[in-house]
């Protein structure tokens, strides 16, 4: 992000408030946080229809004990509803009345709010309202909502918000259960190939949808850090399920599971990584499409102690499937469904069969279309 003193547009105001004043807020720098709000503050006029920017500066100012300061940005945008982002209003006037003492006035707004995001995804803004919402109320409502929302967030990586929820609980006087530990046994290391050859593989290709359009509208270096988060998720949850990235190319990811040849739960692996990661997509305002495919692959070194190479129709198909999916959609080969099936039955989810041409195969393909959103 550049530095504050370098925002001479409004845009720049816009676009990065966000960040600036949280991780100030996180770092303890709260006179520097309030600074960049007054900033808001000082704009409000023409800031008015940007309510998350609103928000943020409410943020800032409830933190400083400064409530009619953050009563009046909230008041003038009231003055220009927008209704996509009427929550974060309700969000900021809820932090307002909670640090006001007006307990039970606030949680309305703050169960809205939280209601309203968790129908639409916004995962962020949900666990922030929740946070509110616990704090507002008390014993194991309370204990239990704080513990879910810590439990979700660290999930995510959403380390601002869990560690805010971890304050609140501290705060309170209430316990929650400690964090979960990575699956005992794998460390997302690279699994070991067992000597080269043909496998039954489970190929995955990620990719951002409407790239083109994000690199004309987002800042380059913001653009940049989202994207090398995405990598660095994507490169976690691939790990974690016992499978390898075999490349990023820009904003798409390609990984292979089962390159040892060891497992038979390699297809649900795959899913579960894919789920993970679009959810972590979403987080990052990324929207992607997956594909999955399974089927035979070449594996191996091309040179020693170069990267695995995964060679097949396999791979080719699941590249295919991944162009044909939307954002937050899963897109899942026949036989990737077959043996998946049963998994997604026990949870409730449903894949819609469909036929596909794809680009380099004869006739319709047989796919499956699941939305990674139905998982939230």
């Amino acid at each position: 992000m550049p530095d504050p003193s370098e925002r001479a547009e409004l845009q720049d105001v816009v676009y990065d408030s966000v960040p600036q004043i949280r991780l100030r807020l996180a770092s303890g720098r709260l006179d520097e946080a309030v600074e960049l709000a007054r900033e808001i503050e000082r704009r409000v006029d023409r800031l008015a229809p940007y309510h998350e920017t609103l928000a943020v500066a409410v943020e800032a100012f409830v933190a400083a004990g400064l409530l009619d300061e953050a009563q009046g940005v909230v008041d003038a945008g009231r003055a220009y509803p927008t209704d996509a982002a009427q929550a974060y209003l309700d969000e900021a006037q809820g932090r307002i009345l909670l640090a006001r003492g007006a307990a039970s006035e606030a949680r309305p707004f703050l169960t809205r709010v939280a209601h309203d995001a968790a129908a639409s995804g916004f995962r962020l803004v949900e666990w922030r309202a929740r946070t509110l919402a616990a704090e507002a109320g008390s014993g194991e409502e309370a204990e239990r909502e704080l513990a879910a929302v810590i439990a979700e967030a660290d999930a995510a990586a959403a380390v601002l918000i869990r560690d805010r929820a971890l304050a609140v609980a501290e705060q309170l006087g209430l316990a929650v259960p400690a964090l979960v530990e990575p699956p005992a046994g794998h460390d997302g290391t690279e699994p070991e190939l067992v000597g080269a050859g043909e496998r039954l593989v489970t190929s995955m290709f990620a990719d951002v949808r409407g790239y083109t359009a994000l690199t004309a509208a987002t800042p380059p270096a913001d653009l940049a850090d989202r994207i090398e988060t995405l990598h660095r998720w994507a490169a976690a949850e691939v790990g974690r399920h016992y499978g390898i990235v075999d490349k990023f190319a820009g904003d798409a990811v390609m990984a292979t599971f089962n390159t040892t040849g060891t497992r038979l739960d390699h297809a649900r692996q795959a899913l579960e990584a894919a789920l993970a990661l679009s959810g972590k997509a979403a987080l990052l305002d990324l929207g992607v499409g997956i594909g999955i495919a399974v089927g035979p692959a070449v594996v191996g070194r091309t040179v020693a102690r170069g990267n695995v190479s995964v060679l097949g129709t396999t791979t080719n198909l699941a590249a295919r499937l991944q162009r044909a999916a939307e954002v937050g959609e899963i897109v899942l080969s026949d036989e990737a469904h077959r043996r998946v099936a049963q998994w997604l039955s026990e949870r409730g989810l449903d894949a819609a069969p469909q036929a596909l041409e794809l680009k380099g195969f004869d006739g319709p393909q047989p796919a499956w279309r699941l939305r990674a959103g139905a998982t939230h």
